[in-house]
């Protein structure tokens, strides 16, 4: 019965989730022919400063019939680096510290051959420090610095691109130390409060509702919601690195604050998004858009979610694909909403199918029962 069902879930093309501008149709058919092949997530697409399309496709919660929205809530994974190195630049531009400090002045007991590590240097992943290098632990920075930093770097600090989640964990404890507060309060009342993001904080946080948060389906059989901790707790071990729960809407207020100097004054945001080897910046990607444009990015990945955000601030846009499955690929999708936005070809073809109305999907939804058994067949936006 559940193959049954599995198979019926696949095959019916998808319904429109809501009525979009006639300018956003073409994003939302996009959106819909994913959907109709399992995909699941919500998407947000916002030019001059305007929303385009925000919404949800598919379920946040399969089993409690629950579709996903715009306000529905994700684990951004590796984004929230993004978030890290904007608080790293915030206190630079506070006076608490400067980015080519040694990362020895902000952090304990650093050994003797990494003293030369800059902060700099962790933020753009040129450390040296070879990204296999153990997990922190819990609470304890001193051990998590032992940890991560192990025997040295095997480069040159600063001479080689190497992609580093360590790096970021020890960005999170030079936050606490530099500002005298938590990580997560001084990024909720550094970032988060002057940006508006009000649906915005991190696994484990009780302050956000549950009810909102989407049901992450992990290849490995162990799912979980948004807001449950994928490593134990938020030490050392992922602190720094993901963790932040948040929604595309707010995401798009993200991209205002930035955009405006609301969070770092002109001369900040761009040391933010200057970039260093291999084309990271601070904490971001940059590279150019099909249209040649300025590309600002960072996705992310982690157990039942994967995620991509996307700006471009010569047109003040904005590109935000977030998913509750992890075996999905939100970079082809933003690709494909990014040709769409400045009016090129698909970089990849979407998945084919007609795409039912609303009505025509509220015929087929319903109870079946047959030889085999009961048959349940749900709708959500996007999928039966």
């Amino acid at each position: 019965m559940g193959s049954l069902l599995a198979v019926c879930l696949l095959a019916l093309p998808a319904l429109p989730p809501q009525e979009v501008d006639a300018g956003a149709k073409p994003l939302d058919e996009l959106l819909l022919r994913y959907a109709a092949s399992g995909w699941s997530g919500s998407v947000l697409v916002a030019r001059d400063g305007e929303v385009l399309l925000a919404g949800g496709y598919g379920f946040a919660d399969f089993q409690a019939d629950r579709a996903n929205e715009a306000g529905t809530l994700f684990e951004l994974g590796s984004i929230t680096k993004s978030f890290t190195a904007a608080a790293v630049v915030k206190l630079a531009q506070q006076g608490k510290l400067t980015l080519d400090d040694s990362i020895a002045v902000h952090l304990p007991g650093v050994p003797q051959h990494s003293r030369e590590i800059t902060l700099r240097q962790l933020l753009t992943h040129t450390s040296g420090i070879p990204r296999g290098n153990a997990k922190g632990r819990g609470e304890d920075l001193a051990g998590a610095v032992v940890d991560y930093l192990g025997s040295g770097p095997e480069a040159i600090p600063g001479k080689k691109f190497e992609y580093w989640n360590g790096g970021y964990a020890l960005l999170a404890g030079v936050i606490e130390r530099a500002s005298g507060r938590s990580y997560t309060q001084y990024l909720e009342e550094e970032l988060f409060a002057p940006a508006g993001m009000s649906d915005t904080g991190f696994t484990g946080d009780s302050d956000l509702d549950a009810t909102r948060a989407a049901l992450g389906s992990s290849r490995d059989g162990r799912d979980r919601t948004a807001l449950e901790h994928p490593y134990q707790d938020y030490g050392y071990q992922y602190r720094g690195m993901g963790g932040i729960v948040t929604s595309v809407l707010d995401l798009a207020k993200w991209e205002r604050a930035l955009a405006t100097h609301a969070l770092l004054d002109e001369a900040h945001t761009r040391t933010l998004f200057e970039p260093a080897k291999d084309g990271y910046a601070l904490g971001w990607k940059i590279g150019r858009a099909v249209n040649g444009s300025l590309r600002q990015a960072h996705g992310g990945a982690v157990r039942g979610f994967v995620s991509e955000f996307r700006r471009y601030p010569a047109e003040n846009a904005c590109v935000a694909v977030l998913c509750n499955r992890d075996d999905q690929n939100p970079q082809e999708i933003a690709d494909n909403l990014e040709c769409l936005l400045f009016d090129r070809q698909l970089a990849t073809p979407p998945p084919k199918g007609e795409l039912l109305s609303r009505a025509e999907a509220g015929v087929i939804a319903g109870s079946y029962v047959g030889a085999a058994g009961k048959l349940v067949v749900r709708a959500a936006p996007g999928v039966l």
